[in-house]
C-alpha cells in the first residue's frame, strides 16, 4: 500500500498546444520571478504540473483536455536557495477541472535565476494549512492507522480535496475522561492520553485537518490534529480514522 504523491518535475517540457490551451486562463506571474519572456512558457509548464497532479492524486487517467485555473499565487522568500535558483518561491494554487473531474491542486515552484528549469513540488490538493514537509510527514505516518482498514492488496491510496475543520483558536484539547462537550460548528475537540503532551501544546495555535482518502474502493479518509510545541518548531501529529462506518 502507498499513499500516490506526484513526482517532483523539471522544466522544460515538450509543450503541446493543448497545454498552451489550459494555461490560457492563467494570468501572468510576478516578472520579478518569472521574466515577461518566460511567462507563455511557464504557465504551459504548470498547467502540464497541475493536470499531471490531478490524474495522480485522484488515480484516474490523464485529462489532457482539461482546463487549468487560478485560485491564488503568493510568492513568498527563501532562507536558503539551492544553488542557481531564485530567493523568492511561487506558491501556485489551480483549479483542473475536466472529464468529469474537478480538483484543486497545490504546487510549490522553485524558479531559476536564468532560463526555465523550474522545479515543481506538489502538495496534497484541496485547503491545508500544513507545509509540504509537514504533509509528507503526515503521508508516513498515516500508513499505521490505514493498515486495518486498507487490504493488503490494495497498493495505491488516492486523495480527495483536503478540509481545513478546526482552524488555530478552534481546537480543544481534553484530558482522557474527561465529560465530552457539547458539539459546537467550527469546534474540534479531542482528547489525549498523555497529559504531558496535554500540557506542552500551544492550544491556541493547534488546526485539524481531514483527508480524504480512497483505497480501492473502500473510504480510507483520516482527521489529522496538529498541535505545534511550545517553545519548539516541533508539530505534534494525531491521526484517527475519518471514514464512514459501513452500514
Amino acid at each position: 500500500m502507498a499513499v500516490i504523491w506526484p513526482r517532483s518535475h523539471r522544466g522544460p517540457h515538450v509543450i503541446l498546444s493543448t497545454l498552451f490551451a489550459a494555461a490560457l486562463a492563467l494570468a501572468d506571474r510576478p516578472a520579478a520571478v518569472v521574466p515577461v519572456a518566460d511567462q507563455a512558457a511557464y504557465k504551459a509548464w504548470l498547467a502540464d504540473q497541475a493536470i499531471e497532479a490531478e490524474a495522480a492524486f485522484s488515480l484516474k487517467p490523464r485529462c489532457s483536455d482539461a482546463a487549468v485555473r487560478d485560485i491564488a499565487t503568493t510568492t513568498g522568500p527563501l532562507a536558503k536557495p539551492p544553488p542557481g535558483v531564485r530567493a523568492t518561491a511561487l506558491a501556485e494554487s489551480l483549479t483542473v477541472e475536466g472529464c468529469g473531474r474537478r480538483m484543486r491542486v497545490n504546487i510549490g515552484v522553485l524558479a531559476p535565476l536564468q532560463g526555465q528549469g523550474w522545479q515543481a513540488r506538489t502538495g496534497i490538493p484541496g485547503d491545508s494549512l500544513a507545509g509540504y514537509g509537514l504533509q509528507q510527514q503526515a503521508a508516513h505516518e498515516l500508513q499505521a492507522v490505514l493498515a486495518g482498514r486498507v487490504s493488503a492488496t490494495c497498493v495505491e491510496v488516492g486523495f480527495g480535496e483536503a478540509e481545513v475543520v478546526a482552524r488555530p483558536g478552534g481546537v480543544h484539547l481534553l484530558a482522557v475522561g474527561s465529560p465530552p462537550p457539547k458539539a459546537t460548528p467550527g469546534i474540534f475537540y479531542s482528547a489525549l492520553k498523555d497529559p504531558t503532551t496535554l500540557a506542552r501544546i500551544a492550544q491556541d495555535q493547534a488546526w485539524a485537518e481531514r483527508w480524504p482518502l480512497s483505497a480501492c474502493g473502500v473510504d480510507a479518509s483520516v482527521v489529522i490534529l496538529f498541535g505545534p510545541i511550545r517553545d519548539s518548531d516541533q508539530i505534534y501529529m494525531s491521526i484517527s480514522p475519518g471514514w464512514t462506518a459501513a452500514k
